[in-house]
């Protein structure tokens, strides 16, 4: 047993399924490594930055693609550790211990997964780009640059932010986007809530699928897969080992808060087949 005893704030929405795996990983290496911590974990974190600069505990793990997070917890003077996803250019990372899925590999599982099935023709569904979704712009760039290596076009749609006012507009621009690709098709959408509203949008316009069209989510989330009755294969992160790494690296950085800020690359787990 450890004889300090520290208290570690985790910033998380729990209302991610990605979140709350990385926080199931972290929980593993609490009872893997028996360390002393008193962890406060915020039912529904909003990502209030100026909340940060008033915490007062022994050390954070974040989830840094909430907007302004990074920022702020570069600024802070305690041992930090954030997570979040790849980005092809080194200058993007923020200033921390960072434990980041690896977006490219992500997305080549799903794309290779698709070219299994002899398709040839391949399109990207993602999110509006804002400073919380760079993740997906990762992945888009991904498949962008796998399909342009071997000749294929690909089309992008980023549709917009889904709210409950503007649904049945969102919806009926994402269906007015799939009737005008050609069949038969391959999409990756950014996330398994992406991907749901593809399965709802191909039900609507009588779109067959994986006969017309395949999709392939990421997240491998079993909420939004039993919202659909149409079944999805989703890329599967390695989110608990996210967190178990992440807390491993916020226990060395409390020990000694001079080691140098460093990237750990977690390879996801592979497409689950439904």
């Amino acid at each position: 047993m450890f004889s300090t005893r520290h208290s570690i704030a985790l910033l998380f929405n729990t209302n991610k399924g990605f979140d709350r795996n990385v926080i199931a990983g972290i929980g593993d290496y609490l009872q893997a490594s028996k360390v002393d911590w008193d962890v406060y974990l915020e039912d529904n974190f909003t990502g209030d930055a100026n909340e940060i600069k008033r915490w007062r505990c022994d050390g954070i793990i974040a989830d840094c693609n909430m907007a302004g997070i990074a920022v702020a917890l570069e600024q802070h003077e305690l041992p930090v550790v954030g997570i979040g996803g790849t980005f092809q250019k080194a200058s993007k990372y923020p200033c921390l211990p960072f434990v980041a899925t690896d977006n490219y590999k992500i997305v080549e599982l799903a794309y290779q997964h698709l070219k299994s099935k002899g398709l040839k023709n391949f399109a990207f569904y993602g999110f509006p780009i804002d400073e919380s979704c760079l993740w997906a712009l990762e992945r888009e760039q991904a498949l962008l640059s796998l399909c342009k290596e071997d000749g294929y076009d690909c089309s992008v749609y980023r549709g917009q932010t889904m709210q409950a006012s503007t649904w049945q507009e969102s919806m009926n621009c994402l269906e007015t986007w799939l009737k005008s690709l050609p069949n038969p098709i391959g999409i990756i959408s950014a996330n398994d809530v992406r991907a749901r509203h593809l399965l709802q949008a191909c039900s609507h316009t009588k779109k067959a699928v994986p006969e017309t069209i395949s999709i392939v989510g990421v997240d491998d989330d079993e909420t939004e897969q039993n919202l659909s009755q149409v079944s999805l294969s989703s890329v599967a992160h390695g989110a608990n080992e996210i967190g178990f790494k992440a807390a491993k690296l916020l226990h060395q950085r409390i020990k000694n808060p001079n080691l140098k800020n460093k990237l750990v690359t977690v390879a996801p787990l592979g497409v689950e087949k439904c």
